[in-house]
């Protein structure tokens, strides 16, 4: 029987490699996790922006800014 030396019986050794793809699959899996949850915030609060009130407001700022002789209803 060959006897190995502990260089490569440590490089090539299985798991590490399949930690460190675990570990790159977890890591991919929280971004995309944090990346949707970023995105249903940004739609869950532009939905209420739309829904409520609040965006009357701002068209009425907006159009004071733009045209100071008109008064816009708030």
């Amino acid at each position: 029987m060959m006897r190995l030396q502990p260089s490569r019986m440590f490089r090539y050794h299985p798991v590490n490699s399949l930690t460190l793809q675990r570990r790159q699959r977890l890591t991919m899996s929280k971004t995309e996790i944090l990346l949707i949850l970023l995105v249903l915030v940004i739609l869950c609060f532009s939905i209420w922006f739309i829904l409520s009130d609040q965006i009357w407001a701002l068209v009425s700022y907006l159009e004071t800014l733009l045209y100071p002789d008109i008064v816009t209803p708030e």
